[in-house]
């Protein structure tokens, strides 16, 4: 979950998951927020936290994110935390933005 701290209110839910929910693909992290709470920075900070918690403690290699390719706030979200665009891909029966980073693109960002 994704809790406002200044109102102690559940804002929306994030999640770190296999892409595709198949352990053989990198991990993913995603989110979600109410609509209210669109373009506070909840989405970056979420996603920071998800990215430190998959790098630092998951250990993971890279991570992915996939979003609507028609989702440019999103998309910007996964800018402003160091991914990069990949491409358009099929995911979860829809044609996804794909966008990555590596453990080293992170640590340079740190």
């Amino acid at each position: 979950s994704i809790f406002e701290l200044a109102s102690g209110q559940i804002i929306g839910a994030g999640a770190i998951q296999h892409l595709g929910r198949d352990a053989a693909n990198p991990f993913e992290i995603g989110w979600r927020l109410r609509q209210d709470k669109w373009g506070q920075g909840f989405a970056s900070e979420a996603a920071r936290a998800m990215a430190a918690f998959a790098f630092e403690t998951l250990n993971a290699p890279a991570l992915r994110a996939v979003c609507d390719p028609a989702n440019q706030a999103s998309a910007q979200v996964m800018l402003r935390l160091g991914m990069s665009y990949r491409g358009v891909e099929r995911w979860y029966d829809a044609d996804c933005a794909v966008y990555a980073m590596s453990r080293s693109d992170w640590q340079r960002r740190a």
